[in-house]
């Protein structure tokens, strides 16, 4: 381990310098301990100066330098956030409409009904003057026939009072706001036709906006050669990295059968080019040319990334796999290490909320766990031909990546796609003919004929890779879902990994008892919590917008009412298996109910659920119930009379209907939950 760390100092260097990023996120320190970390690092700077001619400073220039990488994580954090300059909009918010100037930063998404864009802020009025401003907000600008789609640069003027990003509504569900805090947006405002102009163009950064044109031209070829509906958002993704207008439903079925990974451009996409060009160029080995090599390899992969737009996964596995080419020229494994944590640290200096991307960290462990595993996997079978060769490759790096990067798997997504490898042995392959082909229809798009032929080859292949896909997403056993991984399970399965893994290369008995200690406290700790959660009786109202459902759970299993079909809605199918998993349910029922007035007890309280219609001809009050759940706009008579304890308001109801319960219960508002505004209704 110790000849390991001196083979590889940026590992040293990563460890405290994350931990100091990690402590800033979790604690979100204040501009007074920041000082008292600076004060600290100095004094203990002054006395490592002060011993230094003693000779006796080994022990504390260490902890000097670890602390002062720490203190750095921290300040970069610090220094990142937005929010922290006075400047930022946030500041000047007021309780009604302002006018803002700023420009689209990102190519716009058109979505159902609004246009999603990302604007940065340059200017805010402030007292019916204007003054400089910063940060960036995402505004949702109303679709419509009328209204002119922006563009990226638009400069735009507008009129709003931005909201902040709300809080997650359902237990276990996906924390947008937290997602997008790190990316340092924090409000969002709608806009309807009346609330915007667009005032010309914004020059921003030349590059960036250079790549990104470029990025919406070649989006724009590729529609232009006929590529449309799922052929298109796949190709856009494989190409560009732009995944965007992929839907929920294909996206779930590659994350079931482990192929989400050829989606978007990132370290598989760029480690294909890397390889490539690796075995395309093999000059002498002489300096000249290997100097020659190195700067050709370099162009390719960063004119790639430009090609790309710079989206943040490109640039995130250029640099690294930069950072792998030196290590490769050194001809030294250790180096290839030492590059791949040298590329982690300056990504994380530049950023250091990538550390927290899923992204980011699934890139970084595939590609150290390829270069780890793959030379010892391989060498268990010997190939005789070229085919069995290149299925055989095609395993040993996918069973590389799959090792090391199942216990984070497990942790985010909560599922084992069983079929990884199958799955795999096609998609990979056909992903490549897409990249391939999508690149020579944009080089010969001005060859109708030509370009309409690779369309074609393009179109099937992509369609072969879907239909595959959702098929092999269909097949029973094809994933293993449900799978309630904590984040202390998480760092277990990466300590067994390692013990397992370490015993084996190197015979360590110490190394297998340790192995078979942490199996039986993983069990130990499972049976217990197990046990110790089966008596849980609970009864939830989801919030979904324009959707209804509630949930009884007894014990391990749950019993789903819905009051419509949402079995499209990917969202509040992922939340439904999100709560599974993190609740540990090992049965779930649904029903779908249609409109009416349902009566049930549940805990020994009587409960009555309203779906739609026109009640006010009845006197619900008169049944007596203990809580009353009110969906799809219903109307009911003397609502305000009710005697029930509670009456929940779920995400069905339109804003009509919230502002009439508000407008009733105004002198007992304690009485009346909005699952819009208070989140999901956990009855236990």
């Amino acid at each position: 381990m110790q000849t390991f760390l001196n083979k590889t100092p940026f590992a040293r260097f990563l460890l405290p310098f994350a931990a100091g990023i990690t402590i800033s996120i979790l604690f979100d320190i204040n501009q007074a301990a920041h000082w008292q970390l600076l004060l600290s690092y100095f004094v203990l700077l002054i006395i490592y100066l002060l011993l230094f001619k003693t000779g006796k400073t080994k022990f504390i220039f260490g902890l000097t330098l670890n602390f002062f990488l720490f203190v750095l994580g921290v300040e970069s954090c610090y220094l990142r956030k937005e929010t922290n300059d006075t400047k930022h909009y946030s500041y000047s918010i007021q309780n009604k409409d302002q006018r803002y100037i700023g420009y689209i930063s990102e190519i716009p998404l058109l979505k159902e009904k609004s246009v999603k864009c990302k604007i940065e802020i340059l200017k805010q009025e402030v007292n019916h003057a204007f003054q400089n401003a910063n940060g960036e907000l995402l505004v949702y600008i109303e679709k419509n026939d009328s209204v002119s789609i922006p563009k990226y640069g638009d400069k735009i003027i507008f009129i709003g009072q931005p909201q902040l990003i709300a809080e997650a509504k359902n237990p276990y569900e996906f924390n947008y706001k937290r997602y997008l805090s790190f990316k340092n947006i924090f409000h969002q405002v709608y806009l309807k036709k009346s609330d915007f102009a667009i005032d010309g163009k914004h020059q921003s950064n030349a590059l960036f906006d250079f790549a990104t044109n470029l990025k919406i031209e070649l989006l724009q070829t590729l529609k232009a050669n006929g590529l449309t509906g799922n052929e298109y958002a796949i190709t856009a993704a494989l190409m560009l990295g732009y995944d965007d207008e992929i839907s929920g439903d294909l996206m779930t079925a590659y994350s079931h059968t482990g192929t989400l990974h050829v989606l978007s451009v990132s370290g598989l996409h760029v480690g294909v080019l890397f390889i490539a060009l690796t075995f395309l160029l093999r000059f002498p080995n002489k300096r000249k040319w290997i100097i020659l090599k190195t700067i050709i390899i370099l162009t390719s992969l960063w004119f790639y990334a430009l090609l790309s737009g710079l989206s943040p996964s490109v640039v995130r596995s250029t640099a690294m796999f930069s950072f792998v080419l030196f290590g490769t020229i050194i001809n030294k494994k250790g180096q290839i290490y030492n590059s791949i944590f040298a590329s982690a640290f300056l990504m994380l200096l530049f950023d250091p909320f990538l550390l927290l991307d899923t992204g980011f960290q699934l890139s970084y462990l595939a590609v150290a766990g390829i270069v780890f595993f793959y030379p010892y996997i391989y060498n268990w079978y010997l190939p005789r031909n070229p085919i069995d060769t290149t299925l055989w490759k095609m395993f040993a790096v996918s069973l590389s990546a799959q090792i090391i990067t199942l216990p984070i798997t497990l942790y985010y997504f909560h599922q084992f796609p069983v079929l990884f490898f199958i799955a795999n042995l096609l998609v990979i392959p056909l992903s490549y003919v897409v990249m391939f082909g999508s690149v020579l229809i944009v080089i010969f798009s001005k060859v109708k004929v030509i370009a309409g032929i690779l369309a074609f080859i393009v179109a099937k292949s992509v369609w072969i890779m879907n239909t595959f896909t959702e098929w092999l997403d269909k097949v029973e056993f094809s994933y293993i879902s449900g799978i309630n991984t904590g984040f202390v399970d998480m760092l277990l399965l990466f300590l067994l990994l390692g013990t397992i893994t370490y015993g084996l290369l190197y015979k360590n008995y110490i190394s297998f008892v340790a192995s078979f200690l942490i199996m039986i406290f993983m069990l130990g700790s499972g049976i217990f919590f197990s046990l110790s959660g089966a008596d849980k009786n609970q009864l939830l109202v989801f919030h979904f917008n324009k959707e209804s459902e509630i949930g009884l759970i007894n014990n391990r299993s749950a019993n789903y009412f819905i009051s419509t079909n949402n079995q499209d809605n990917n969202r509040s199918k992922q939340t439904i298996s999100n709560f599974n998993s993190s609740s540990s349910i090992n049965q779930a029922k649904e029903r779908i109910l249609s409109e009416g007035v349902y009566l049930f007890n549940f805990s020994g309280k009587k409960w009555c659920w309203t779906i739609g219609g026109d009640l006010s001809k009845y006197e619900l009050n008169k049944l007596n119930c203990d809580y009353l759940i009110i969906s799809k706009d219903t109307r009911i008579k003397k609502i305000e009379d009710i005697s029930a304890l509670k009456i929940i308001a779920d995400g069905s109801n339109n804003y009509k209907t919230l502002n009439f319960l508000k407008k009733k219960f105004e002198n007992s508002p304690q009485k009346l939950w909005i699952t819009k505004e208070k989140g999901a209704f956990v009855y236990e």
